[in-house]
């Protein structure tokens, strides 16, 4: 199941916005190494891009950038 076709997404976002969402989730997952449908904190991960998304950030590999550096900064 993709992280984005849940019903709490349906009409919020047009199918070409929710396409970059998932390319997002997916570039993430993959550089993280998660599995992009059992892990733990993907509920998390939507919601940190979703809100970047709303801010106006459309690159799926900016954003994951983002998450990714977020991500190795709260581990140090």
């Amino acid at each position: 199941m993709m992280a984005f076709s849940g019903k709490q997404y349906s009409g919020t976002f047009t199918p070409g916005q929710v396409t970059i969402l998932q390319s997002t989730y997916d570039e993430v997952c993959r550089i993280l190494g998660r599995c992009p449908t059992t892990d733990t904190n993907k509920e998390q991960l939507a919601r940190a891009i979703i809100s970047m998304f709303e801010q106006g950030n459309t690159d799926p590999k900016y954003m994951a950038g983002n998450i990714i550096q977020a991500e190795y900064y709260l581990k140090k």
